[in-house]
């Protein structure tokens, strides 16, 4: 039995900002003010821009940032976990490169 579970890429990487994107800076500044909770939850009704607002928000952010873009199969616990592992390990890898000084070579792949 094969327990891997494929991982869909798209649903682990930060959207590009989009240049027509409306930067709605009250909403920006109570993101900034709500940063030492433990957990924010965005929520509102449906195509009100929610995902708009996380971009512009990473985007401006000046941090690494985990995403992780749910939908209905997200339900299935092995499936949610393996993506949630995935978007961990994109950020730890991305802040592993940042910081790695420059006499080490990156580790090879393959």
């Amino acid at each position: 039995m094969d327990n891997h579970i494929p991982v869909t890429r798209t649903k682990i990487i930060v959207p590009r900002r989009r240049a027509e994107l409306l930067t709605r800076q009250r909403l920006l500044d109570l993101l900034y003010e709500l940063l030492d909770d433990r957990l924010i939850i965005v929520t509102a009704r449906r195509a009100t821009a929610k995902t708009s607002l996380l971009i512009d928000f990473i985007h401006f952010a000046n941090w690494p940032v985990c995403w992780l873009a749910l939908d209905p199969l997200d339900q299935d616990p092995q499936r949610f976990i393996a993506h949630f592992i995935a978007s961990l390990t994109c950020v730890t890898l991305r802040l592993a490169r940042a910081v790695r000084p420059p006499w080490i070579a990156p580790a090879r792949t393959g």
